[in-house]
């Protein structure tokens, strides 16, 4: 059986999509985004897997612009922290893609300081 119908065949008996593991509390939605797992992603998500900021942070470290922009689009929790923290990896990265995304967000003017601006390249996030 391969992951996504084991996934599946647990899920229809019951088992809670937003359990997180003993070890360091990540739910299956974040180990998920972590490996790039796009259909188990979305069956996760299908399923009512709650977007906590780990597994935003997880697609922008994996430089998935495709993962970032479907957790957004799914109500990815975003907090001040959240996304300065995403931004300055992006920025880190030189993904533009993502640090596009990120600039979308209605908080962006919050978070962005003239240090960080500066600190990201200016232009990128303010332009």
């Amino acid at each position: 059986m391969g992951n996504l119908k084991f996934v599946q065949f647990l899920l229809d008996r019951g088992a809670d999509v937003n359990a997180e593991d003993d070890y360091r509390c990540h739910t299956a939605l974040q180990k998920a985004v972590k490996k790039g797992k796009l259909e188990l992603i979305q069956l996760l998500l299908d399923q009512g897997a709650k977007v906590k900021k780990g597994a935003l942070q997880e697609a922008v470290k994996a430089a998935k612009p495709e993962l970032v922009q479907l957790l957004l689009g799914r109500g990815a929790y975003i907090d001040k922290g959240t996304l300065r923290a995403a931004l300055k990896r992006a920025a880190d990265q030189g993904n533009k893609s993502i640090v596009q995304l990120l600039k979308q967000q209605d908080m962006l003017k919050e978070v962005a300081s003239e240090e960080l601006v500066e600190g990201l390249g200016g232009t990128w996030v303010r332009g």
